[in-house]
């Protein structure tokens, strides 16, 4: 599953990562083991990856970003 794809520039990295923290906990209620995909803020941009926070000591996250440059 992938949170979403390219959350863009409208978006707080505040309440980004909370809403992204809500639905790995929704999803973890159903698929424990299943990998779950968070990206940053403006549109999974790589220089919004420092704004990304993930829930801690979930072990099943993968990281994804964009490169455009």
């Amino acid at each position: 599953f992938e949170v979403m794809n390219e959350p863009t520039d409208e978006w707080k990295p505040a309440a980004w990562n909370e809403l992204a923290a809500e639905a790995v906990r929704v999803i973890r209620a159903t698929n424990p083991d299943r990998v779950v995909v968070v990206g940053p803020i403006n549109w999974n941009g790589f220089r919004a990856l420092a704004s990304l926070k993930l829930p801690e000591g979930d072990r099943r996250l993968a990281v994804t970003f964009h490169y455009y440059e």
